[in-house]
């Protein structure tokens, strides 16, 4: 069995070259750690600037979904509800988001661009999904249900319209709409919490 070979001996560079090398190293270290620690502050925030930012056709569809999920819940809580002032608020929801759809696609006519999926609005749509299977659970406790959901819901839609849809548009007539959805979102809101009060 062949002789081990000697470990490497890092005198023999001579001291100011091997001081030289190991502070290079630590430095290193230390750059890695602290762009991994900066990623993590973020939430990833880092990955989604080099590469997964928002175009004007996925937020024109983001905005869509939300506008399909607030409908479809809304029309169910209108068809099972009991409660007067939860079918008035639903009657808005529907008659306000269709309208915004409307507005949405109009827009995306004009501007030639076609609403695109991304992340965001297959979540969204899947969130939805989960949310209207829920209103059917129980119709004693629907009205309850559907307004917890309409405050969770629009301060999503909030969150979202304000951390990337506005600042990611780069189309001026769109950030000018989602500006304008933005204050309809805000007022759907404090109407929610409203109603959520008297639950």
């Amino acid at each position: 069995m062949g002789r081990l070979p000697k470990p490497f001996d890092w005198a023999m560079l001579g001291p100011s070259l091997t001081e030289e090398f190991l502070k290079e190293n630590q430095m290193k270290k230390l750059t890695l750690s602290l762009a991994a620690l900066s990623l993590v502050a973020s939430g990833g925030s880092a990955a989604f600037a080099a590469g997964g930012t928002i175009d004007d056709a996925q937020i024109a569809k983001v905005v869509l979904t939300i506008n399909k999920g607030e409908v479809d819940a809304s029309k169910l809580a209108i068809k099972e509800s009991k409660n007067k002032e939860v079918k008035e608020f639903a009657k808005a929801m529907v008659k306000e988001h269709e309208a915004n759809t409307k507005a949405t696609t109009a827009w995306a006519k004009k501007a030639d661009v076609s609403p695109a999926d991304s992340p965001d609005s297959l979540a969204l749509e899947k969130e939805a999904k989960e949310a209207n299977a829920d209103l059917k659970k129980d119709k004693a406790t629907l009205d309850k249900t559907y307004v917890s959901q309409q405050v969770m819901m629009h301060e999503k839609a909030l969150n979202k319209l304000d951390k990337d849809l506005i600042p990611g548009a780069t189309n001026a007539e769109l950030k000018s709409h989602l500006e304008k959805t933005r204050a309809a979102v805000a007022e759907h809101l404090e109407h929610a919490k409203g109603l959520q009060a008297k639950m």
